[in-house]
């Protein structure tokens, strides 16, 4: 009478669907995802070889404003507009861009705290958060130069 009353899918569709499902499954997928994820990079002189991501969030929010060491955090950005920030702020910090950029607002215009330096391109970033002490900043891949680090963001 009805077609609900069959099995919809033959012996080797449901095959070939499982097979599928494992693939998704084991295959390398955050792989993947990682290739486009931003990273951090600060000056040798930072010790730390981890953050947290809320560690994170109130550095680049100009909350935290000296590192364990009690030296002065020094952050850089790239313009908001960018790609490469964008993403920093979604897959990162997890929130949006223009969140980050009202509490930059809200600071400078209320005369509590100064802007980050803002940098042109990934080499700029590169080269500012290589010769200033205790700065951090980030990038679209990873770094070329040897003098800066990475540091690892955990949830």
């Amino acid at each position: 009478m009805f077609a609900r009353d069959k099995p919809v899918t033959s012996p080797l569709t449901a095959s070939l669907l499982a097979v599928l499902i494992w693939l998704g499954l084991w295959y390398p997928a955050p792989l993947f995802a990682q290739r486009d994820q931003p990273v951090v990079i600060v000056n040798p002189s930072v010790t730390l070889t981890t953050l947290s991501r809320n560690q994170l969030r109130a550095i680049f929010a100009l909350r935290l404003k000296v590192w364990p060491n009690g030296e002065a955090i020094r952050v850089h950005v790239f313009p908001p507009e960018s790609a490469t920030h964008q993403r920093f702020c979604v897959r990162l910090l997890r929130i949006f861009p223009y969140q980050l950029q009202r509490v930059w607002d809200r600071l400078l215009y209320s005369g509590l705290g100064q802007a980050p330096h803002v940098v042109r391109d990934a080499r700029e970033m590169e080269d500012s958060v290589a010769a200033l002490r205790g700065a951090i900043g980030y990038l679209g891949r990873l770094p070329k130069r040897r003098d800066v680090r990475v540091v690892e963001v955990r949830p």
